[in-house]
């Protein structure tokens, strides 16, 4: 039994040494600086001296995280919540209109809605799930060219949830005949 408890006490010491290896191989150490007790002078620099400074603690490095906006719980109101639209235009070369924009709000789950309105055609709607990214929600929907009528059309992007909806103010688009 004796040589036993020998070696789990070895063991155990071997552990503990390589454990503390390891954690000191990740924790960072500062090295602390001498204090100067003469003051610090350049050489030909006239005047009184000052003593030099020198740091005594780490800077503090913001978490970027912590500044992100929160997702909001499901059904929770979106009071103070805007949307933008930032584009709204047709694409010749894939013969369709693009509507996108976020809403400013990091949000799990929700709907985009892209509506396009013009005096004397009906109303044409598409809607598509919002993605959330890192500081908004993000919407990008797309119209072909076939559902539209030529003319000016007016753009909404709408964020929608279990808690209400948000629209984007309107943006004026041509379609080409």
């Amino acid at each position: 039994m004796r040589g036993s408890t020998r070696r789990t006490a070895a063991f155990a010491a071997a552990c503990a040494t390589a454990v503390g290896i390891v954690v000191a191989g990740c924790t960072p150490t500062r090295t602390p600086e001498p204090a100067s007790t003469s003051p610090a002078v350049s050489p030909g620099a006239t005047g009184t001296p000052t003593p030099a400074t020198t740091p005594t603690e780490d800077p503090v490095v913001p978490d970027p995280a912590a500044s992100a906006t929160a997702p909001p719980a499901p059904g929770a109101s979106l009071d103070g919540v805007t949307v933008a639209l930032t584009v709204a235009g047709y694409l010749p070369d894939t013969r369709e209109v693009v509507v996108t924009g976020y809403a400013d709000v990091v949000g799990d789950g929700g709907t985009c809605v892209a509506s396009l309105t013009r005096a004397g055609s009906d109303p044409v709607t598409v809607s598509a799930p919002a993605a959330p990214d890192a500081t908004t929600t993000s919407c990008a929907l797309s119209i072909p060219r076939s559902a539209l009528t030529a003319g000016t059309w007016s753009a909404t992007l709408t964020y929608q949830t279990a808690g209400g909806s948000v629209t984007s103010p309107a943006t004026d688009l041509e379609v080409p005949a």
